[in-house]
């Protein structure tokens, strides 16, 4: 039997949970699910930088990095109020300002505080289809992002997108 925190450990330790460390370098541009800003595009789209999406985990080549170095969720069991808004591609949770939810740790560098700006997903109209990221060339019905902007960034949006260290995204 499982408890809620050894499911949670098994899950990130059989594929389900996916650790992107989006370092994001400029505004993206457009894209979407069909035609010729669709997935097979993508990589054409994306060529700039070294860690763009959408990526292919491929698990027999995947390296281990910040081996017993947790990530930290502060204050995701609390109440959270926030908006739901259509932002052209996907449903976004907007949570409500500030936001109390706190990502720290793991490879992340040491004191650096991450919070919560928004989540949202990435879901296809079958179970074969929807995931951004895809794991040995699999692609599964539903991605979610979870969008952590650097503190140190909290007053200067663009700053963080800037900057390598703006952003973290976890992909569940």
């Amino acid at each position: 039997i499982l408890t809620k925190y050894s499911y949670i450990d098994r899950m990130m330790q059989v594929q389900c949970i996916i650790l992107t460390m989006a370092i994001i370098g400029g505004t993206s541009g457009h894209w979407s699910y069909t035609g010729d800003t669709g997935p097979a595009n993508w990589p054409d789209q994306c060529t700039q930088g070294q860690s763009q999406s959408p990526i292919d985990i491929v698990t027999s080549e995947a390296k281990q990095v910040g081996k017993n170095k947790a990530l930290y969720f502060w204050h995701y069991g609390s109440q959270l109020k926030g908006s739901v808004v259509n932002n052209g591609h996907s449903m976004q949770f907007n949570p409500g300002k500030p936001s109390k939810l706190i990502l720290t740790g793991g490879t992340l560098d040491k004191g650096e505080k991450y919070r919560l700006e928004q989540l949202h997903f990435h879901w296809g109209s079958n179970a074969n289809q929807g995931s951004e990221h895809t794991m040995d060339g699999i692609q599964y019905a539903l991605e979610m992002h979870l969008v952590h902007m650097n503190t140190k960034y909290i007053k200067n949006d663009t700053e963080a997108l800037l900057n390598d260290d703006g952003l973290a995204v976890v992909s569940v």
